[in-house]
């Protein structure tokens, strides 16, 4: 993750592990039963009580000094990112239902060329869903997901993954019966 962090790519990842998470990304979204309960800085977020308390399983302000406060901080190789035309991934009031459940409900953050953020959340938190919205899986039944000046909403997985947006999976189970397109596909 972080090699390719330095050749300038943006990077979203949707992680339930979020000591893991906060220790690899820039800046973090976590979301809670499909809403943004709280964003910012990754560093500043493992550092709040709240984080610390429910996500990370350390009670109280004794023990701040954990990994998150003793790793550097990622940086980008300058330029790259404009020379790459990597653009801005920005999610504004996305909400998504399943019959009469909402999964995601006014979901908004931004991740910027060059920056790991991260979306962070207990089983159920809305995670996936918002993945599957950003990559074009699911349809979400409000708001707007913009690529640089390009609306995503609407677009095909493929035309999403054509622009540069893709996503790798936590367990990769290959089918040994069939073909490495196949197993892509």
């Amino acid at each position: 993750i972080k090699q390719v962090h330095e050749s300038g790519v943006a990077m979203l990842i949707v992680e339930q592990n979020a000591a893991l998470a906060l220790d690899i990304a820039d800046h973090a979204t976590v979301l809670e039963v499909g809403r943004v309960t709280l964003s910012g800085s990754a560093r500043e977020l493992g550092r709040t009580n709240e984080v610390r308390e429910r996500y990370l399983g350390i009670g109280g302000a004794a023990g701040a000094n954990g990994a998150l406060d003793r790793r550097p901080a990622l940086a980008g190789r300058p330029g790259e990112a404009e020379r790459r035309k990597v653009r801005q991934l920005a999610v504004a009031d996305a909400g998504g239902q399943f019959g009469g459940i909402t999964a995601l409900s006014k979901v908004s953050f931004c991740v910027r060329p060059g920056v790991v953020h991260a979306i962070i959340g207990p089983n159920g938190a809305g995670k996936s869903t918002c993945l599957n919205v950003l990559t074009g899986v699911y349809e979400p039944t409000a708001g707007s997901v913009r690529y640089g000046d390009r609306e995503l909403i609407g677009l095909r997985p493929h035309r999403i993954a054509r622009l540069g947006i893709s996503r790798t999976f936590q367990n990769i189970a290959l089918s040994p019966a069939a073909t490495v397109e196949e197993n892509l596909l």
